[in-house]
């Protein structure tokens, strides 16, 4: 049982922050105060009482979480769809929830995973107990996918489709067979109870048995798999942001990492903190010892590091944009968009009044197996 205390709080942390300013919609509209009564009632407060049930579940695609139960985009600024406000983070498939509540309108459940919380869409979980969860967190043999995202059906064969699974969701697999493997996926019965359901994958380089080795050529070849995926903030529509590119790729080895950038700099076992007063030349001292796909990351920004080539260090990362000087004008930058997964070296923004992302970087994190 939860106390009303504490699930008030969850619900309220961060609502009252979106709605401090004006906020625009998708087509760059400024939303008047009163477009978030109807979402405020929606959370749905009046059924709190002084204990609340805690019910479980797992998540049977990939899902948004959000921070009010709409999916409604709001942006910041005017003409920046991609940076939704409302979204929390992006759940992969078979993720074990702690729901806490229901939305007024019975639509989006108020949920805790082991990443994140936040309101999901309620079709998008299926309800059991602890036990009935186990098999899908803990299998004995397991189907990984390894492509950005991969299609399973409900008969083999079929095009009727079963869901779309992100790279580095682990399925139960049941068996393998010649042009098929049959994993085991998360339904539910008429009353939205959990359910194990056969679903099929072609055999492809999409998928494969197990995690791949923990091995620079394993994390590389993930990591190109997503070049050119487009930005999204919070990894919405199915796309991703810089730190949901990390946990993605280290998801295909096994390696479980935070959602955010700034708690996946802290997860290694071998991290360095670089002080301000570090040149350009001390930095890249510090950047020649460190192995491919180390962890570079400054606040708000975190990239995985490719290697020295004729002087420069090259990073994958999924980048929104990075700031130019303007000729003309000294002290004034402009903004370049990228919005994609992209190959860079680290001078991305010299002479910009924040300085190149060498000049920017606080931390380097390695990953040790």
């Amino acid at each position: 049982m939860l106390e009303a205390s504490v699930l008030y709080l969850y619900l309220k942390e961060e609502t009252e922050r979106i709605k401090v300013r004006t906020r625009y919609d998708a087509w760059s509209r400024p939303l008047p105060r009163a477009f978030f009564k109807p979402l405020d009632e929606n959370l749905n407060l009046g059924a709190i009482r002084d204990n609340n049930p805690v019910r479980y579940a797992l998540t049977r695609r990939r899902t948004d979480a959000r921070y009010y139960p709409t999916a409604s985009v709001l942006v910041s600024q005017p003409g920046e769809p991609e940076f939704d406000i409302l979204q929390v983070s992006a759940l992969a498939a078979l993720q074990p929830l702690a729901v806490l509540h229901t939305s007024r309108d019975g639509l989006w459940v108020f949920a805790i995973s082991p990443l994140v919380r936040g309101w999901v869409w309620k079709d998008d979980v299926a309800f059991g107990e602890p036990a009935e969860l186990t098999p899908f967190l803990n299998p004995k043999r397991r189907l990984v996918v390894l492509a950005p995202s991969a299609t399973a059906v409900w008969q083999a064969g079929t095009t009727v489709t079963a869901g779309e699974f992100s790279m580095g969701t682990a399925l139960p697999l049941e068996d393998v067979g010649e042009r098929f493997y049959r994993v085991s996926l998360p339904d539910e019965t008429p009353d939205g109870h959990l359910v194990f359901r056969p679903g099929y994958f072609p055999r492809s380089d999409q998928v494969r048995e197990g995690y791949l080795p923990y091995t620079t050529r394993s994390l590389c070849t993930q990591a190109f798999r997503l070049l050119h995926s487009p930005y999204r903030w919070g990894g919405r529509d199915r796309f991703q942001d810089c730190s949901q590119l990390v946990l993605d790729v280290y998801a295909s080895v096994g390696v479980n990492l935070p959602r955010n950038s700034g708690s996946q700099a802290l997860a290694g076992n071998g991290r360095v903190r670089l002080d301000k007063s570090l040149t350009p030349a001390q930095r890249q001292a510090l950047l020649a010892h460190l192995p491919p796909l180390a962890l570079l990351q400054f606040p708000g920004h975190i990239m995985l590091y490719l290697g020295r080539d004729w002087g420069r260090d090259y990073i994958i990362h999924d980048i929104w944009s990075f700031r130019k000087p303007v000729p003309s004008t000294p002290r004034m930058d402009r903004q370049v968009v990228v919005g994609q997964v992209v190959v860079s070296d680290l001078s991305l923004g010299e002479g910009s009044t924040r300085g190149t992302l060498l000049d920017r970087l606080t931390s380097l994190t390695v990953l040790r197996p």
